[in-house]
């Protein structure tokens, strides 16, 4: 089945989208509307170490991101970092003044899950106790040391909604390149199993199992939630029935923004 892949693309001058034909229905979003940074200050850091005297940070003058002047000590030895374009490197990294240690800063990678119901006939959200407070959101958070990232997911979905999700239906359904926060994120289509504790978990208000018809679409926490939905709806889904045999009846609604949102989804044989 031909489907089609959204793409997402932010830059200096707003976010556009674009639709690619693509023979899976796995959601791939790439902010690669931007420059690297880093490149564009090398030359601004050239001439800032050729300028400065003995013992001068050349990026003191430079506007660095917060992930750069936030490092100030080397964890390696405790001297002091500077920001340095290391030899034969062609980005900006904190290296060290004492033991010439380089820090590597990498993204950081979100892993969480689109669960559905065993008749997939609704979601789990979760409604967030952090910033952003009160908005519904998927079940997701940085993927912890030693697990996968599927491993990741499901531990999410117990944290944060009391609930044991099927590893084995899982698919791989989305990827989100979010430049702007240093950010993967990384995204499972998977079925609850255990509703029995459902509710919410240390971050989370509340937990619950909503009819598609019923997504609060005004009041979800991020874009990529509502892309996520959107999608398992629009696409992923009816790929995955239409492999198995099912067929599906898509409903759009409009709202008073003037976008449409599916708000019902029916299946049969």
């Amino acid at each position: 089945m031909a489907v089609t892949r959204l793409a997402l693309f932010a830059g200096p001058f707003g976010i556009r989208t674009c639709r690619l034909p693509f023979w899976t229905g796995l959601l791939t979003i790439g902010c690669t509307g931007f420059t690297k940074t880093e490149r564009a200050w090398a030359p601004a850091l050239r001439r800032a170490s050729m300028s400065g005297g003995p013992g001068a940070d050349p990026a003191a003058s430079l506007d660095l991101p917060p992930y750069l002047k936030n490092i100030n000590f080397c964890q390696q030895c405790g001297a002091k970092v500077q920001v340095r374009l290391p030899q034969n490197d062609s980005v900006l990294r904190p290296v060290c003044t004492g033991c010439g240690t380089v820090v590597y800063i990498n993204p950081k990678v979100v892993i969480g899950s689109v669960a559905v119901s065993e008749d997939e006939s609704a979601v789990l959200l979760v409604e967030r106790t952090i910033p952003p407070v009160g908005k519904w959101t998927l079940p997701a958070g940085f993927m912890e040391m030693s697990e996968s990232t599927l491993d990741g997911a499901l531990r999410e979905a117990s944290e944060e909604a009391n609930v044991v999700l099927d590893a084995a239906s899982a698919e791989l359904m989305c990827v989100f390149n979010i430049v702007s926060s240093s950010q993967v994120q990384i995204l499972y289509l998977t079925k609850v199993i255990d509703t029995s504790r459902l509710g919410a978990g240390s971050e989370t208000s509340d937990a619950r199992m909503f009819k598609w018809a019923d997504i609060p679409w005004e009041n979800l926490a991020y874009p990529t939630v509502r892309l996520s939905l959107e999608h398992a709806m629009k696409t992923f889904l009816p790929a995955r029935r239409e492999r198995t045999g099912m067929q599906q009846i898509l409903t759009l609604t409009k709202l008073a923004d003037g976008t449409f949102v599916p708000t019902h989804l029916t299946s049969q044989k």
